[in-house]
């Protein structure tokens, strides 16, 4: 795990900012916010995740007691069968990488789709530490996209079309992908020609390392022009 270490450590204080907003803009809705210790509405969408996310991760799951690390698993293999079963033509879901038209329609489609997150357990996460960006700051009004009305949690006070202090999400997005292409590029010597997605359920089912990793980065990194592969 040592040489992807690195780009754990640029993730970190991007979690630290997440959550901290998180607080800061709970604190400003006061009750609206609805969140707290035992509530998993939102542990029911498969939210795609990006593969330093998919990385972290699979350590947390390591770090797991041994019974809990194979109950986890179970549970993740299990949630990718419910996955392929809501659309068994789309094995992206299995494979993890995906073009722009396979994010958009897979994104319409997981709009609808209610599979529990295999980290949770007895209601609670297992990998609490070790949770993706987007586990940190949902709850509170999210606008993904600057200009586009915000969304936020169907469980908290939020009324629909009114408006509300919200996190903008396209910075930390920009960051987190800019951390994604640098770990694909320095494993494959060049630059990914598609972006990476994937959900918590299929990143624990890989159980991602090093050569895991640069298995996705190859791939997505295509064959090399031959001005390159000529070096």
């Amino acid at each position: 795990m040592s040489f992807l270490q690195p780009y754990i450590s640029r993730l970190l204080p991007m979690f630290e900012e997440l959550d901290d907003n998180f607080r800061k803009i709970s604190r400003i809705h006061g009750r609206e916010v609805t969140c707290k210790a035992g509530c998993d509405d939102c542990c029911h969408y498969p939210f795609d995740i990006r593969l330093v996310e998919a990385v972290y991760i699979c350590e947390g799951v390591r770090e797991l007691a041994a019974p809990l690390r194979s109950e986890v698993r179970r549970r993740a293999a299990e949630a990718m069968e419910q996955l392929r079963a809501k659309d068994s033509s789309d094995d992206t879901l299995t494979r993890g990488e995906m073009t722009r038209e396979d994010m958009a329609r897979r994104t319409l489609m997981m709009s609808g789709i209610r599979v529990p997150c295999p980290a949770i357990v007895d209601r609670n996460c297992a990998i609490y530490g070790h949770r993706p960006g987007i586990c940190r700051i949902f709850g509170v009004p999210l606008t993904i996209v600057r200009g586009q009305p915000a969304v936020s949690c169907a469980m908290c006070g939020f009324k629909p079309n009114s408006q509300y202090v919200s996190f903008v999400m396209t910075d930390f997005l920009t960051h987190l992908d800019d951390v994604d292409r640098q770990l694909m590029t320095d494993l494959a010597g060049r630059p990914p020609a598609t972006a990476f997605r994937t959900s918590i359920a299929a990143a624990i089912c890989v159980d991602y390392d090093v050569e895991k990793v640069r298995r996705v980065a190859v791939r997505l990194a295509g064959e090399p022009t031959a001005a390159a592969a000529s070096c």
